[in-house]
Order: C-alpha cells, then structure tokens, then sequence
C-alpha cells in the first residue's frame, strides 16, 4: 500500500510546555517534561513532531492533525473523536483507551506502538497502516474501511463489527481470540493455520 507520510522537512525544537502559548502550531520539534496542564481548543497542528512526550496532562478538544509524527509519546486515553487526522506516524507510542471515534483517518500509520482498549467506532480509514504492534481489546465497529494494511500485529481481543476486511491480509496476524461477524470476514485473507479461529462464525461444528 502506498502510504504518504508526514511532509516534515525542517521544524523548530522548542519545549512542550511552550505549546498553551503558540497561536499556530505549525513547524514545531516538542520536546521535554510536561510540568503543567495543557489544553488545545478549536486548533490545527500542522508539520510538528512530538518526541518523548507524556500527554497526561494535555487536553486536545477539536484539534485535526496535519503532518505530524508522535514518537516514543504516552497517549493513553486522549481523545481524536470527530477529528480530521492525515499524514500522521505514531511510532513506538502507548495508547491505552484512545478513541478515534468518527473520526476520519487518511494516510496514518501506527507502527510498533502499544494499544488496549482502542477504539475506531464510526471512523473512516483510507490508507491506513497498522504494523508490529499490539492492537488489544480495540473496537472497529460499523468502520467505513476504504484501505487498510495490518502487519505482524496482535489483534487479540479486538472485534471487527459491521466493518468489512474484504481483501484485507490478516495471514501475519495474531487472531486467535479476535471477533467477527460475518460482514466483516466476507472476502478477508488469512491462513490456512488461522481457520479453526472463524470456522465457528460460519456455523460449522468440528466433531
């Protein structure tokens, strides 16, 4: 799948307790220690990376993300409902709780990142990447999917309702105690290994 990433060439490094006092987060390298609560309203973040940060004490309410890497950050519990999120990267993050709910996802990637609890209800994803990670526990339900890769990827837990995987190769994939319904199975890759996992949607009894 041809993914785009974040178009980010050069951005100034500055400290992420500087962030409740930036009008346009835009070009922007935080980092350090967040000593104080934050909270972004009604705003975009374009062309900015976050490295090492702790969003425990960081608020986004209505922000879109435009070309923006997360990498290393603790985003357990944020909330990117209703958002609009393109060219995104979250790479080696923990995201315990997260919710993209009806949000729309387009040219995201979630690599080698921790997650439980995850939930995509009523999202729209088109091209989305999700690789060598832990989407555990995680909700895609009534997802509009357009295009989505998913790679080396425990998905144990998760459920896939109303949301369909036609064509989507799940063969690398931990699926052992994933749930499906049968719209989303329909026309889904898998192996010949991974079958004893399905078969009892389809109603068949193995005796």
């Amino acid at each position: 799948m041809d993914i785009k990433k974040p178009k980010i060439i050069t951005c100034e490094e500055i400290d992420i307790n500087e962030l409740n006092n930036i009008e346009y987060i835009t070009n922007y390298n935080f980092k350090g220690i967040v000593n104080q609560k934050i909270e972004l309203c009604e705003q975009t973040i374009d062309t900015c990376i976050f490295n090492n940060i702790d969003f425990t004490n960081i608020k986004l309410n209505k922000v879109d993300l435009v070309d923006v890497i997360f990498e290393n950050c603790n985003l357990s519990n944020i909330v990117f409902d209703n958002k609009f999120i393109t060219r995104v990267t979250f790479k080696n993050c923990k995201m315990l709780g997260t919710s993209f709910i009806s949000s729309s996802l387009k040219d995201v990637e979630f690599d080698n990142s921790i997650t439980k609890y995850l939930n995509f209800t009523n999202a729209k994803l088109n091209k989305v990447l999700i690789k060598e990670s832990e989407i555990i526990d995680a909700t895609f339900y009534e997802v509009e999917i357009k295009e989505i890769e998913i790679n080396n990827t425990n998905l144990n837990g998760t459920e896939f309702v109303e949301s369909s995987l036609k064509d989507v190769d799940l063969s690398t994939c931990q699926i052992d105690n994933t749930t499906f319904d049968l719209k989303s199975i329909k026309g889904m890759k898998i192996n010949m290994f991974q079958c004893p996992s399905l078969i009892s949607i389809l109603g068949v009894k193995v005796i």
